[in-house]
């Protein structure tokens, strides 16, 4: 069978990818423990770097391999952006928001910049840029027409497009490539709390927040 991705953008990355099939157990293992091998050397070369949106993600970058061409290399990017890259890898709690006019990786910076002054020192601006996430956030109503849903999460586009049939999936890439992926702070965890404490304080201060 043959599957049609969606196109790359500007960076060469093709964002939100869907499996042809969910991943078996025993492939997810495997991916993990390549990807755990594959993260100190990413870590170190890219200097903590997300490849595909330039977060300085330090230490809570994640290892990402695009599914073609076979055998493609690994690349460091972080948490956000691996969720935009494969769907089947996002958080429970990641949404679809319909925003065409913002490329994946500026989705990614923008929330990353968001939870930056979220937790910074100055609580009016953290009252306002979370009321700016909300907004974004409340870009998923744009979906509800197509999936009848209010909350459209990646997860459930995925188990959706494993039930098409091959003719059905044409169109998926056209749909895809319209959707950004937002991921709730709290779901990222143990990366927040690391860049709450070593890396958001510096980009505030390299930007001028």
């Amino acid at each position: 069978m043959s599957e049609q991705a969606p196109p790359a953008g500007h960076d060469g990355f093709r964002w939100g990818h869907i499996p042809p099939a969910p991943v078996e157990p025993a492939q997810q293992k495997a991916l993990f423990e390549a990807e755990k091998q594959a993260l100190p050397r990413l870590i170190q070369d890219q200097g903590g770097v997300c490849r595909a949106c330039g977060f300085p993600a330090g230490r809570a970058l994640r290892g990402y391999r695009a599914p073609e061409p076979p055998n493609a290399p690994w690349v460091g990017v972080c948490p956000l952006c691996l969720a935009a890259l494969d769907w089947s890898r996002a958080p429970r709690a990641a949404r679809l928001v319909y925003l065409p006019e913002l490329s994946p990786a500026t989705v990614s910076l923008t929330q990353h910049s968001l939870f930056s002054v979220m937790y910074g020192p100055n609580e009016d601006k953290a009252d306002t840029a979370d009321l700016l996430f909300d907004q974004i956030q409340a870009r998923g109503r744009d979906l509800e027409t197509l999936f009848g849903y209010f909350e459209a999460t990646p997860e459930m586009v995925c188990e959706a497009y494993w039930g098409l049939s091959e003719a059905e999936r044409a169109g998926a890439p056209r749909l895809v490539e319209r959707m950004r992926v937002v991921i709730p702070p709290q779901e990222l965890g143990r990366a927040l709390e690391y860049w709450r404490a070593k890396v958001y304080p510096q980009w505030r201060q390299g930007r001028g927040q």
